[in-house]
């Protein structure tokens, strides 16, 4: 499938993206809505590969495989994956929208305001954690083997703390499971550099014991208010993690129990032998040190440190959904402006005498003629000369749509960019109105013309000269076919809002007139294969690549429960 390149999609599959809410090294992830029938609406967080991944192809088969082992965790405190596909954006992965912040968004607020995370919150957000590590790593095949979850990113970054007071570990991007490491690339440190076991520094295998040693680390964060290793010197925080011990809670925080400080320093100890050997006997060893905090205390810290954070994301969110509304507002406005306009309604305009031009027009016609479609102001601001004023032939009531819209200059900028696609509207509704007026023979100014360029009105008794019909300037438009050709059996077709079923099923399928460029189009072949492209501006036909046979999972379709190893769809139609 073809790629578009652009940095903020409207739309991914059947997703609505709204706003960036994160970034990694290899995706980015936006808060989106998920809408079916009956008004049902979801939000959701998608994940999407950055455009590396062509560049890379083993970032698209990390996605591929954090969708499919996140699918088989089932537990309250692993962020649940809910779909994977791919869309000319990109490939992307759905996952229930917690929120909230991670724990390194909250522990980056509260130092801002000069606090720290509370001892009992900050255990009960490891804790919480630790148990969904544990439920990785007890994951187990079909024949009831274990698969040895290592999952290698065990980070504050990673650990999502909801404003339910739940705390879910996310991202297993670079997780490895045992029976697929002799396919992992060897030779490459994986994971962040502060929250790396020894082995894991030194690029050798590992297995669950390096999360413990992660998890030990971000507890000492959590607790102490500071990162175990300072990493601004990386190559210097290596060898301190490979040649040195880590230095004990107590040395830091005298006024902490023996009990957490020998908890910890069982989880932070560089031999693999004598470390704590899983996830879940530390959670319980921590439980056992430290009281920790309710569930509903953790939800109402969470609120207070991150809840302005919350509030503005919203406000921001509906802002854009709706200039979007608006935007598409102009648009239909532009397109019902270029359908009604017709022949038979067009007028030539009425020469005016000389002394009829020293009236100055009256500050409303004036503001009318200066910009009848709101264009001119969208092309001025952006560099670009309009529409010569008063000839675009938009009705009174396109006029004041586009009028309300465009009045604020604020919304002017925020629809430019927001609503590209407007420009490319206008601009094809400009030609089309221009291009009439030239094929209906405007009459062109007399020799005699004033110097304001109106001519002189006829004197009575010249006899009027008959009276053309404008049909008669104007030829038949003939449509201009368009072809649309596929490498394989078409069964479906969608065409902007014209939905069109082929039968029998054809790899080449000729429309009666060229679609607008820009226009989605939507391709179903005979073996269920999805393909979600756009018209290309000045083409007479457009190619499809549905490109592999599906074999049980991706496409943007989601599948049903089970499909590829992935989570069933909660939003599929039953």
């Amino acid at each position: 499938m073809s790629k578009i390149s652009a940095p903020f999609p409207e739309r991914v599959g059947w997703y609505e993206l709204l706003a960036p809410i994160g970034a990694g090294g290899m995706a980015t992830v936006y808060l989106g809505i998920a809408a079916r029938e009956g008004g049902f609406q979801r939000h959701v967080a998608v994940k999407m590969i950055h455009g590396t991944a062509e560049a890379e192809p083993h970032l698209a088969a990390d996605l591929l495989k954090e969708a499919k082992l996140a699918a088989k965790i089932c537990h309250p405190n692993v962020v649940p994956v809910l779909d994977v596909g791919e869309d000319p954006y990109g490939l992307f992965l759905v996952m229930e929208y917690v929120e909230g912040d991670t724990l390194a968004g909250l522990r980056r607020a509260t130092k801002r305001l000069g606090e720290r995370i509370p001892l009992e919150i900050g255990l009960r957000i490891v804790t919480d954690a630790l148990a969904g590590l544990g439920a990785a790593h007890d994951l187990k095949g079909k024949g009831g083997e274990s698969l040895g979850v290592v999952h290698r990113d065990f980070s504050p970054h990673n650990i999502l703390v909801g404003t339910d007071g739940v705390s879910r570990l996310t991202d297993f991007g670079i997780a490895k499971v045992a029976y697929t490491a002799g396919h992992t690339r060897t030779g490459k440190i994986k994971g962040k550099i502060a929250y790396m076991a020894p082995e894991q520094a030194r690029g050798v295998k590992v297995d669950q014991r390096c999360d413990v040693w992660a998890a030990g680390a971000v507890a000492w964060e959590a607790i102490v208010g500071e990162r175990l290793y300072d990493t601004e010197d990386e190559i210097g925080a290596l060898l301190k993690i490979v040649n040195e011990d880590p230095p004990r809670l107590r040395s830091v925080r005298p006024d902490l129990s023996e009990e957490l400080d020998e908890a910890l320093h069982w989880a932070l100890t560089r031999e693999l032998e004598q470390r704590c050997p899983s996830a879940d006997a530390l959670r319980r060893r921590l439980l056992a040190a430290h009281s920790v905090a309710d569930t509903a205390d953790v939800a109402e810290f969470v609120r207070r440190i991150v809840g302005p954070k919350l509030a503005d994301r919203e406000k921001k969110v509906e802002e854009i959904r709706r200039l979007r509304g608006r935007a598409g507002e102009l648009a239909g406005a532009l397109r019902e402006a270029a359908t009604t306009q017709s022949p038979s309604s067009w007028t030539p305009p009425v020469a005016r005498a000389p002394d009829a031009v020293a009236a100055e027009p009256e500050p409303a016609q004036r503001q009318g003629r200066e910009d009848t479609t709101g264009a001119t102001v969208a092309w001025k601001e952006q560099g670009r000369p309009g529409p010569e004023p008063g000839t675009s032939g938009v009705t009174d009531a396109v006029q004041r749509s586009i009028s309300a819209i465009i009045a604020d200059r604020r919304n002017r900028a925020a629809i430019i960019g927001v609503a590209s696609g407007v420009s490319i509207a206008v601009v094809l509704v400009s030609v089309i109105v221009l291009s009439v007026r030239g094929r209906r023979g405007e009459p062109s100014a007399s020799p005699g013309a004033s110097a304001s360029g109106l001519t002189a009105m006829p004197a009575p008794s010249v006899a009027p000269t008959p009276e053309v019909a404008p049909s008669a300037l104007v030829p038949e438009a003939k449509p201009q076919p368009f072809t649309i050709r596929a490498n394989a059996d078409i069964t479906k077709l969608k065409v902007g809002d014209r939905a069109i079923s082929i039968k029998p099923a054809s790899p080449e399928v000729g429309l009666d007139a060229r679609p607008e460029p820009g226009a989605l189009v939507d391709a179903v072949s005979a073996d269920g294969r999805v393909v979600r492209t756009r018209i290309p501006a000045g083409a007479s036909e457009l190619k499809i690549d549905f490109g592999r046979r599906p074999t049980g999972g991706g496409g943007t379709k989601p599948s049903g429960a089970g499909g590829g190893g992935f989570a069933a769809n909660p939003y599929t139609k039953k």
